[in-house]
């Protein structure tokens, strides 16, 4: 698997779209009662290769994620070649609080150290984006990245 196998409730909300699938596979419900029956690997497999297909397609929708703790703040963009970093190092404030992020912006930035980089995907972006997400990092939308990208050059 590229991914991971998703939960019971994680297909069920999906129903529909594994239905699809499989039918999109000439299964029709019959033909998986029997799958299941007669050959639960197969049943394993077509499970397996419905969830990379949808974490795929989910991981494809996501472009920033962010991790935090107390003195480390991280913002990452995903374009489709390579991923962006905006990195903030604070040992004065407490960079899990957007407020006191907000309060480091507007001083001089003497208690606050500000970096940018990017790489170039080793993995697809896709397995990327999943790695940074299995580490502890969480969906975000763009507006702390463009807010940080007009103020860091």
């Amino acid at each position: 698997m590229k991914y991971r196998k998703l939960t019971n409730e994680e297909l069920e909300e999906l129903r529909p779209e594994f239905i699809q699938f499989l039918v999109s596979n000439g299964i029709d419900a019959p033909r998986w009662e029997q799958i299941k029956k007669e050959s639960p690997n197969d049943a394993e497999l077509y499970l397996e290769k419905f969830s990379d297909v949808a974490i795929e397609k989910s991981l494809s929708k996501i472009f920033y994620i962010e991790h935090s703790s107390s003195s480390d703040y991280k913002i990452f963009h995903f374009s489709d070649s390579e991923a962006h970093l905006i990195a903030l190092k604070s040992d004065t404030f407490d960079l899990q609080d957007r407020d006191q992020i907000a309060q480091a912006l507007q001083g001089n930035f003497t208690n606050l150290t500000a970096f940018q980089a990017k790489k170039s995907y080793r993995k697809t972006r896709e397995e990327e984006l999943f790695d940074l997400l299995n580490k502890g990092c969480t969906i975000t939308d763009d507006k702390m990245y463009n807010l940080l990208k007009t103020i860091i050059k």
